[in-house]
């Protein structure tokens, strides 16, 4: 993903559905053509929101408008964001999305659209949006040099010679970002496979373009593949081979690579990275790894760029993924170590450790739900909280989790739906649309805990000590991941909540503009 292979799309958030359809349209031309797509979705909370916007216009070669009312009387689109677009020289391509006076606006006037908006109007009142927004998207590709994804970043040569392990340092190395081990974790067969195939794997050239092959982890999401992968980082015999340190980088369905990459390289102590693209990144982080024996665990990667963007150690190191799709994995030539869903004693173990009993003490509806869970590692986990610590009984959960089967059917993550489904009706009252309420928060982003009790106290009037309890107890329940000060979604938590917000007809307007509310003045451009 290059600069000039970067669309930046500027909107209202008022337009946040305008935008979601575009995104979406726009996914065939990520995949196979090398788009970068960048709207300020990507900003996590907690981000320096003007230092990321500046840099993404810098790299930007395109520019989506989409304009309504609302977008032209931002001050901050108008006023920061178009002019700095202007000055960078990138192309500027607008589409009317809502009726507004888009001709009184001179800098409008004399840019390029991307359909006629007097003879189209606006795609809110065409009964042919959906073919109009292919239309506009056939337009952004053509606008843009025809450059394929695998000659964006530079390839890692070919493995060369096998050496037997990586030696033993005398002192471990730190761990940046590695998650602790979930309650009740259960020790799994993979991870004997994995720590061979790490440790004893085939080491490469010594050098500013050092190949040591990457190690992945791939299965179904909720299977376990993020536990395992810590749980590895987590063993001190394996900190001792890594003694320059172990980096957890967590990227997700639209990770902005060039963000995290520059997050990866502050962490290496560099101050100032000066990277504009992916592959300039892969240049840095080579040159800053060579000689460095450090773990990097890439989490949750799903794309062929992604993989190829973090695989950057040197000779003493080793890169570990995870990732749902095995041919992320062959991009990058990585060895593939599958992961399964837990075998039927695991899966009891981790059943009776979460309910506070032993195996011998599972009552016969047990089977039911290893039944219905598929003994998939989220599931099992949210079901053995909720009759643990939410007071279910195995054949009330067991019942639940069938009636679910009616709601979700075939669906690829079933199992782990009908179990969250479990874990909510277990909660407190009040404690269920409280989550629902975290679904305003953008995907793949640490939400900072003062955050979430600034949403729930402007909404119910919960004091921070009680959101704090709550949070606690979604966590402890597994319908979240708190982390210190942060919290955070598996995105098949993240997934479900969307479900939530939908099916309840509770969620977007009202929250959004709770949500926005709460944000320093400084930060809004609504």
């Amino acid at each position: 993903m290059s600069s000039d292979r970067l669309v930046f799309v500027s909107y209202s958030h008022d337009d946040a559905k305008w935008r979601r359809k575009f995104l979406v349209m726009l996914q065939p031309l990520v995949r196979n053509r090398g788009l970068d797509v960048w709207a300020d979705e990507y900003i996590e909370v907690g981000d320096d929101w003007e230092r990321d916007i500046t840099g993404a216009v810098d790299r930007a070669a395109l520019a989506l408008l989409l304009v309504s009312p609302e977008f032209l009387a931002s001050r901050f689109i108008m006023d920061v964001e178009l002019p700095a677009l202007l000055q960078q020289r990138a192309r500027l391509v607008c589409v009317l999305v809502r009726p507004s006076l888009w001709e009184e606006e001179p800098a409008l006037r004399h840019v390029q659209w991307a359909h006629d908006p007097e003879r189209d109007g606006a795609l809110s009142l065409s009964a042919l949006r959906e073919k109009t927004i292919v239309g506009i998207c056939r337009r952004v590709r053509d606008l843009l040099p025809d450059t394929a994804v695998t000659g964006e970043i530079p390839p890692a040569p070919e493995p060369v010679e096998a050496v037997a392990q990586l030696a033993y340092a005398a002192r471990p190395g730190r761990l940046h970002g590695v998650p602790a081990a979930p309650p009740a974790y259960v020790k799994r067969a993979e991870l004997t496979t994995l720590r061979s195939t790490l440790l004893e794997g085939r080491a490469g050239l010594v050098g500013l373009m050092g190949n040591v092959p990457a190690l992945g982890l791939h299965g179904q999401g909720g299977i376990g593949k993020s536990v395992l992968a810590a749980a590895i980082a987590l063993d001190p015999d394996v900190a001792h081979r890594f003694p320059d340190g172990l980096f957890w980088v967590a990227l997700g369905e639209n990770a902005d690579l060039v963000a995290a990459q520059i997050d990866l390289l502050r962490r290496l102590g560099v101050e100032a990275p000066d990277v504009r693209s992916a592959s300039q990144g892969v240049k840095a982080l080579r040159a800053v790894l060579a000689d460095r024996s450090c773990l990097l665990i890439i989490d949750d990667v799903w794309s062929d760029a992604a993989a190829r963007a973090f695989h950057v150690a040197g000779a003493g190191g080793r890169v570990l993924y995870t990732t749902r799709d095995p041919e992320v994995l062959r991009a990058v030539g990585a060895s593939a170590v599958p992961v399964e869903v837990l075998p039927e004693p695991s899966a009891r173990e981790l059943l009776a450790r979460l309910a506070g009993t032993t195996t011998d003490g599972l009552p016969s509806e047990v089977d039911r739900v290893l039944a219905a869970t598929g003994r998939v590692a989220l599931a099992l986990a949210l079901v053995g909280a909720a009759v643990g610590r939410g007071g279910s009984s195995w054949a009330e959960v067991a019942e639940e989790l069938e009636r679910g089967s009616e709601t979700f059917l075939d669906h690829p993550y079933a199992d782990t739906f009908k179990a969250m489904r479990v874990g909510l009706s277990a909660l407190p009252d009040g404690h269920a649309d409280l989550y629902r309420s975290l679904a305003v928060y953008p995907e793949d982003t640490q939400v900072p805990v003062q955050s979430a009790a600034r949403l729930w106290h402007h909404l119910v009037g919960r004091s921070a000590e009680e959101s704090r309890e709550v949070l606690h107890t979604l966590a402890d329940r597994g319908l979240l991941l708190l982390s210190g000060e942060a919290i955070s979604f598996h995105d098949l938590q993240r997934d479900f909540l969307l479900l939530e917000a939908e099916d309840l007809a509770v969620l977007h307007a009202d929250l959004l503009d709770a949500y926005r509310a709460l944000l320093p003045a400084r930060t809004s451009r609504w």
